[in-house]
Order: C-alpha cells, then structure tokens, then sequence
C-alpha cells in the first residue's frame, strides 16, 4: 500500500476532531474513507514509548513500518489490531471503527476506538519493565497516574511501600491503595499541597510514607513519588528532644541564679534565729542542712551532663533510709503501704543528693498512680553478671497505657494537668551520668515496675570478696 498525500482544506477540517482526541484519556486511530492512517492520538503514541515527533507528521507510515501494525478482522466493524511498542513489546487491542460524516453526509473518515484486550496489565507490567528497568532501580517510589488517579505504573519500590501486588494495582485508583495504609491521606491532598508525610497504620513496625507530586509528563499523566522517612522523623524526635533538653538548662541557670539570691538571706536570718533560740539548735540545724541540700541540687543541674567523680561512693541502705522518713510519711497520709525488702549491695558510683532525687520523683509517680490504701514495694539487690546494683520500685497503681510508655521519657510529655513532664526525663538523664540507667514495665490496671541500674564503686573480684567474707 502506497501512502496517499490529501489536500490541505481537507485536512484542515479535521483539526477540531484532532484537538478532542488529543485531549482524551484513552486511545484511538484516525483513518479517511480509503483507509489510510491519518491520526494517531498522543495517548496512544506516548504509551508505546514514543513522542509525537517520531511520527514525522506521516502517522500511515509509523503505524506500518514503526508500531508494525497488524489487523484481523472479527466481525462487522470490529477488529483485532496489534501494536509493537518501542522496547519491542507487541499489544493488542480490540477496535472498534466508526465512519465520520460530514454536514452532506458524506464519509470523510473513519475513526477506531482501541480497548486493551484481557492480558493487557501482564503486557502492561513486561513493557514498562523493559521502558522504565532504571527506576525499577532506585529505592524509592515511583507510581504514575491518569487524571482520573488511575494506577498506570508502579516501580518495585512503590510496590513495597505500599504493600501492593503490581498486577493487582495497575489500573486501580490511587486513593484505594493510600487509604490502605492510612484513611486520612489523599492523592487530592498531595496536589494542593505538594507533599505530605503520614504514618502507615498497617505497618508492623513505626513507619512514615512521604508522598509528593512529580513532574507532569503531559496534560494526561503525572508521577507520585513515596520515600520511606521513617529515620528522619525519628531524627527529628531526637532533635526535638535535644532542643528541649537545651531549652532545660537556660531555665535551669536561671533558675539557680534567683534560688541562690533568695537563699542567701533566708541563711542569715536563720543564724540570727538560731543565736536567739540556743535551745532549738537541732530544728535549725536541720533547716541549714535542707537549704544547703537545696542549693547543692540547684548546682547539680548545671553540671549533669558533665561526668561525675567515680571516688563518690555510697552505701545504698544508709542513704535510702535517711530519706525514706519523708517518704513514708506521705505514704502513712496516703494509707499507703511501703515494703522494703534490702539485700546486701556493694557500694556505688551516685551522689547522695542525686539519688535522693531520683527516689523523690519515683514515689511520688507511685503516689499518684495509687491515689489511696494501695502498696508499694522496694527492693535492692546486686547482680554479678552484670555487676549492676538494681533498685526496685514497684506499685500496685492503674499502670501505664502502652502507647504513652513509649514517650514517658520524652521532656514535658505528660498526661496529669499540673504535671510538666520532666520528673522521668531528669532521673533518666541523672543516672546516664553515672553510667547507670532506668527502665520501666507497666500494664494497664495492674501497676508499674521501675528499675534502677547502678554501677558498683570498686572492682568485681574486690567487690565480690567484700560480699562473701562475714
């Protein structure tokens, strides 16, 4: 068959027919009454992996000698054509062909409606395999869709960041893939906005998805790009974080500063109080003791992050019981029972001050978690494997939810309304100065386990001797 060349007014009349189908979103063949190609739409072209410009403006030529058309006949004005593609990959559609009139009636072409036929998605997946094998590389998302958001492409990445089946997702809305993983994200969002993150609910594990609008292809099709930024958030937690902890010690200066200007003078009318009243020298000396011990803690938040003097060593019974008459005397308002259940334990790296502290903020969590009429228990105890000293305390209380345990720790988090969030967040960081830790197990409705882990303050084999001889 020889191509045949038509008349400009001819083809002239046919631009608004080319401009409509141009802006469909499906494919389609434009033939004249004798049956010469004299359009194919851009959908059609760019699916098969090539631009309008490859056609050289003679569309009978490209079909037949680039895209090797081939046609069977099945009845009526219905065929069966088949198309190569660019990367070698052949398809096949069923087209349906209707004649154009113009106003006399008359047949001025004949345009063909082209329908994939059923195995178009495993043709679909092996072509865009071969067109798109460099993005199949990459290790984030890739996904393409219509204007309408129909799935036509997704690389193996986006596969897995979406939990989906790529044979199953081609051809299916975008927003019924996202909405799997989170119901509040939308492909509608991510065009107004750009980009989105959001948390993939059905993950196993904690996971963050950020979807954002790619470069438009043409007026058709555009690209989704979805990258895991799961390390980034929790990045951006531990900076967060950071910036808490900072914002902390300006606070903290502060706040020693305008403590010392107030304790100066409150020492010297107490001397002055203690010359007058010479038989009350044991309530004054306990006074000075306490103001000094506040002054002392004060210091000590300055300096928390610096590493303490390994030579300070304590005995932990000795101190515990000289600050547990204050605990238990908030226990006995409370009807609360304390069991202390002491083991013999080495000595240990902690400032006295420090592990008061500590002890402070533990009982009173307790004494809140427990209200009234409840126990709680502490322990000592030491264990060779790890050479670690362990402080138990333990509640009977309303424990805690599981999803508020992991951010207990996290500065100002809290979920009482006059609490500020600081009281586990400052013991944690107290003992990451002495090398020492805390851990907490709690369940909901059954009570709360806290573990302190101290170092010991002398050698294991010494140590060990110490504990062994009567």
């Amino acid at each position: 068959m020889c191509d045949i060349k038509f008349e400009t007014d001819k083809d002239q009349k046919l631009n608004w027919l080319y401009e409509i189908l141009d802006s469909l979103n499906e494919f389609f063949i434009l033939k004249n009454p004798n049956g010469v190609t004299i359009f194919l739409n851009k959908k059609l072209i760019n699916f098969l992996g090539y631009a309008e410009s490859d056609t050289n403006g003679n569309f009978n030529k490209f079909l037949r000698d680039v895209l090797h058309y081939s046609e069977i006949k099945e009845g009526g004005n219905l065929y069966k054509i088949g198309l190569k593609s660019k990367y070698g990959i052949k398809f096949y559609f069923n087209m349906t062909c209707n004649y154009i009139n113009n106003s006399q009636n008359e047949k001025i072409g004949m345009i063909g409606f082209l329908k994939p036929t059923e195995d178009y998605r495993k043709s679909c997946y092996s072509f865009f395999k071969n067109r798109f094998q460099m993005i199949e590389l990459l290790d984030i998302g890739i996904v393409i869709i219509d204007r309408d958001f129909n799935i036509e492409y997704l690389n193996e990445s986006a596969c897995s960041l979406l939990k989906v089946n790529y044979i199953e997702a081609v051809g299916k809305k975008i927003n019924d893939i996202l909405k799997r993983l989170n119901h509040d994200i939308s492909v509608e969002d991510i065009m107004i906005k750009d980009r989105k993150v959001f948390y993939a609910i059905n993950s196993n594990d904690e996971k963050f998805l950020s979807i954002e609008k790619g470069n438009i292809f043409d007026g058709s099709s555009c690209s989704i790009i979805i990258k895991d930024v799961t390390q980034k958030v929790k990045m951006d937690r531990i900076m967060e974080q950071t910036e808490k902890y900072n914002i902390m010690g300006e606070l903290t200066a502060s706040m020693i500063h305008e403590i010392k200007n107030s304790l100066t003078p409150i020492k010297g009318f107490i001397k002055i109080l203690q010359m007058k009243y010479k038989d009350d020298q044991i309530y004054f000396e306990s006074i000075n003791s306490e103001v000094d011990r506040i002054i002392e803690l004060t210091k000590d938040y300055l300096s928390i992050v610096k590493k303490e003097d390994s030579s300070n060593k304590i005995l932990l019974k000795d101190v515990i019981e000289e600050y547990m008459t204050v605990i238990e005397a908030e226990a006995s308002h409370r009807n609360i029972e304390i069991i202390k259940r002491y083991n013999d334990t080495p000595a240990v790296n902690i400032d006295p001050n420090h592990l008061k502290q500590i002890l402070l903020n533990i009982f009173q969590n307790a004494f809140q978690a427990i209200n009234k009429n409840g126990t709680i228990i502490l322990a000592t105890k030491f264990n060779p494997v790890t050479n670690k000293v362990i402080i138990k305390i333990a509640d009977d209380g309303y424990g805690i939810e599981r999803e508020n345990l992991k951010r207990i720790m996290m500065p100002f988090y809290t979920t009482k309304k006059e609490g500020t969030g600081l009281g586990l967040p400052i013991c944690k960081r107290i003992l990451e100065t002495y090398n020492g830790s805390l851990k907490i197990l709690s369940k909901k409705g059954k009570g709360t386990i806290i573990n302190i882990y101290l170092n010991v303050a002398v050698p294991n084999k010494e140590m060990l001797n110490c504990i062994m001889t009567p």
